[in-house]
Formats: C-alpha cells, sequence, structure tokens
C-alpha cells in the first residue's frame, strides 16, 4: 500500500470524524455567570468539584460551576436512548462556570424523557497552558471522585468524568420516540452514504494519479456493506 493511499485513507478518517462532530444540534453560546453565592471561592487544588443541571425547558442549556481553573476544556453530552438522539458541544470554563446549547433534535424540541448528561475532559495534553500547569504532567495533580484514567490509548492520563440524570419536562410517547428513532436512522444512512463517496472520490483521485486502476462501484458497496455490519 503507497503512502498517497494511505494519506487518503486518513484523509477519510478525518472526514469521518468531523462529519459526527457537525452533527452536534447545538449553538455556541456565551458562557454564562454564576451568581456570586454559587461561584466556588477555593482556589484549584487538584480536588475536583463540578455540578450541572439543565436549564430551559425543551431546548435546554446545560449550565453548570466547577472549581476548574478558568479555560478548562470540557466535553458536554447529552443523550437519550429511547429516542436515538445524542448532541455534543465543546466549552470552556470561564469564572467558575460553563454553559452549552441550546440542545434540539434536529430542527425539533427534545422530545419529554430523561436524559443521560456527561462531562468530561481531554486529556492533559489538549488543554490550554495554564490548565496543564494546574493538572500537572499527565493530569497527575487531579484528584477526588470525579477524577478516572483516560480511555485507551491514553489510559496514563487522568481525566474529569461527571454523569447525572436530567429531565426534559413534559408527557413521553412511545410513538414519537419510534418516530424519532426513524429519522435518526434515516439521517445515518444519508451520511453514511455520502461519506462512502466522499471517500471513493479521494482515493479514485489518488489511484488517477499513481495510474494503477481502482474499482470504484466495488470500494462504495463495499463501504455501505461495512456500514450495515456495525450499526
Amino acid at each position: 500500500m503507497t503512502i498517497n493511499y494511505l494519506y487518503a485513507l486518513a484523509l477519510f478518517s478525518c472526514l469521518v470524524a468531523c462529519g459526527k462532530e457537525r452533527e452536534a444540534d447545538v449553538v455556541h453560546p456565551d458562557v454564562v455567570v454564576p451568581n456570586e453565592a454559587e461561584r466556588p471561592a477555593e482556589v484549584f487544588d487538584g480536588v475536583v468539584t463540578l455540578s450541572a443541571r439543565l436549564d430551559g425547558g425543551r431546548r435546554p442549556l446545560v449550565v453548570g460551576i466547577t472549581n476548574l481553573p478558568d479555560n478548562s476544556a470540557l466535553m458536554i453530552t447529552l443523550s437519550r436512548k429511547r429516542s436515538s438522539y445524542s448532541g455534543q458541544q465543546k466549552v470552556n470554563v470561564a469564572n467558575g462556570a460553563f454553559q452549552a446549547g441550546p440542545f434540539a433534535q434536529g430542527e425539533q424540541d427534545l422530545l419529554p424523557g430523561d436524559y443521560d448528561l456527561q462531562i468530561s475532559t481531554p486529556i492533559t495534553m489538549f488543554q490550554p497552558n495554564n490548565v496543564q500547569a494546574a493538572f500537572g504532567p499527565n493530569g497527575a495533580r487531579l484528584r477526588g471522585d470525579l477524577v478516572t484514567e483516560a480511555p485507551t490509548p491514553f489510559d496514563e492520563d487522568r481525566v474529569v468524568q461527571y454523569e447525572t440524570n436530567v429531565l426534559v419536562t413534559g408527557a413521553t410517547s412511545d410513538a414519537s420516540d419510534a418516530k424519532a428513532r426513524e429519522q435518526e436512522r434515516q439521517n445515518l444512512e444519508k451520511w453514511w452514504a455520502s461519506s462512502c463517496d466522499t471517500a471513493r472520490r479521494i482515493i479514485k483521485r489518488v489511484a488517477d494519479s499513481e495510474g494503477k486502476a481502482f474499482d470504484e462501484k466495488a470500494h462504495y458497496q463495499k463501504c455501505l456493506a461495512e456500514h450495515q455490519t456495525t450499526r
């Protein structure tokens, strides 16, 4: 396999990852500043405190407070299996607070029901310089119940992982949940087909530049088949 071919595959992987991130149904807000009484007063000593809640009805914000240093990067994930929903947003801590959202399911409000809320930090090397200094090498200074080892292959790093259950109020409906699941399935099919077509075109250009034969149809069908086996 040539270097150019590997580069094409790597580029395709990037397109896939970036496409997934763009699917997060959120907009980028200004950071919320909590009331003085809510704001953590202590200087960060490595013991992590963090709490969050939903605010704003059927298109909610995730608002929270923490003692993590300013500029600490957080990934906010709100999900609900019954309606096949998952939305993410990256935010940074400012003045002991953070805010993400509003969250929606496509063009629609979130369906009522219980949602899983997860808030995590990336590994320390991806944090700003002042945060790296506060966290220590590989997050060694991080302590407390919210601190865990990062997933493989970064299991030498320590990260923050906060999880809770939150409620979007209203009457739940099995029919509405089923409709949402089907819509998300169709959206995924379209996204995967588009990604496979992008990969086909990239690899075809590489093959043409190297004067090599490339079966576009076979590659496209194989890409779609791989999706069917991983759903």
